[in-house]
């Protein structure tokens, strides 16, 4: 089947949205609203369509999809193959993300954030950089052991833990009722009461996105052909898996009925390339956005921050508050616009050839196996 073998342009381009959709979540939670109706337009609707948390989630997805692929290709059967995957999985995530700190401990140390006040600035602007720069700080971040530097980071751990277990839940999904079973215990983490904790415990919970991306590409031939033969259904399923996912941080923020639609949409992207709902991927501004979404999902938030800072210093406290949604749209197409060109160096400087050092690992190994 076409898009089962290989990795989709238009996957990447969901990834692409995905970090566009956190920036502009972002860019909205550092001023102040003046009025109810600016709050109300942005909880109704800026924070619904472009929902933070939920592109998170979607990256998680995706990135069980496309390892689940690679595995599939790698064929891993002893444990040197699952080493190659594991050095290609940090070559992959590990530079950019260094480079990110650096350039986040740079920004604190021109800017002084820890010195910043405002009475437009919000609680959760407030709650960021409360700090000297130090190079303690930066080892400390680089360890995961916290993310002061670059809030947006919490979310590595999770993708490393994913991707350390998924070449062994691909070892172990041997069968239908294995596969089965292994979802059913994940998706257990998640709503089990597991402490709301850092570290291993808080990451649990993420397991079953991982793996529910992965079996995408085992769901069975008849699924695939329905949603081919049946497009008036299929625009229809689609249609009420996106209001699920804009109802999702009205009712709750509720993991477990975003994740299943979302997983629906991007098994449709992936499985049924032929479908038109999703022609808006092919273009070339959102496959821009699929190739650097790494490096922008790393490098918008120090940005953001710091254009948010420079705003503080430029305007009123009354200005900014009682323009919030133009100054706040101003704020976003300003970091989008600085973020995008820094990002695009850093894929083509530091991600592409990390990532094809990675490939020279697995090289034979995937010679052989095609």
């Amino acid at each position: 089947m076409a898009g089962r073998n290989h990795f989709l342009l238009r996957i990447e381009s969901l990834r692409g949205l995905a970090a566009f959709s956190v920036a502009v979540h972002h860019s909205y939670l550092f001023i102040q609203p003046y009025g109810k109706w600016d709050g109300e337009i942005n909880r109704g609707m800026i924070q619904a369509v472009f929902y933070g948390r939920g592109a998170v989630l979607c990256f998680f997805i995706l990135s069980g999809l496309v390892l689940g692929q690679s595995l599939r290709r790698l064929k891993p059967s002893k444990i040197s193959d699952i080493l190659i995957f594991y050095v290609r999985r940090v070559l992959r995530i590990g530079p950019a993300f260094v480079v990110s700190l650096l350039f986040c401990l740079f920004l604190l140390a021109a800017f002084s954030f820890w010195k910043s006040t405002n009475p437009a600035a919000t609680d959760w602007y407030s709650s960021f950089y409360g700090f000297k720069p130090s190079w303690a700080v930066l080892l400390s971040n680089i360890r995961m052991r916290q993310t002061s530097l670059n809030g947006v980071t919490w979310s590595l751990y999770p993708e490393l833990v994913g991707s350390l277990m998924l070449p062994w839940l691909h070892i172990a999904s041997k069968s239908l009722l294995a596969r089965a079973s292994i979802l059913l215990v994940l998706l257990g983490l998640q709503l089990a009461p597991l402490p709301a904790t850092g570290g291993l415990v808080g990451t649990l919970p993420c397991l079953w996105l991982f793996y529910l991306g992965y079996l995408i590409a085992d769901l069975p031939a008849f699924f695939w052909a329905y949603l081919k033969n049946n497009a008036k259904m299929t625009t229809l399923l689609l249609a009420m898996a996106w209001l699920v996912c804009l109802a999702t941080p009205h009712f709750g923020h509720h993991p477990v009925p975003y994740v299943l639609a979302m997983g629906f949409i991007i098994a449709v992207v992936f499985g049924v390339p032929q479908d038109k709902s999703f022609t808006f991927l092919d273009h070339r501004v959102t496959a821009l956005l699929g190739r650097i979404s790494y490096s922008f999902y790393l490098f918008h938030f120090p940005i953001v921050y710091s254009v948010a800072s420079v705003m503080f210093n430029l305007f009123t406290p009354g200005f900014l508050t009682g323009h919030y949604l133009l100054m706040s749209t101003v704020l976003m197409l300003v970091s989008i616009a600085i973020a995008t060109p820094i990002s695009w160096c850093s894929y083509q400087c530091i991600e592409k050839p990390f990532v094809s050092l990675g490939k020279r690992f697995s090289h034979k190994k995937l010679r052989h196996a095609d």
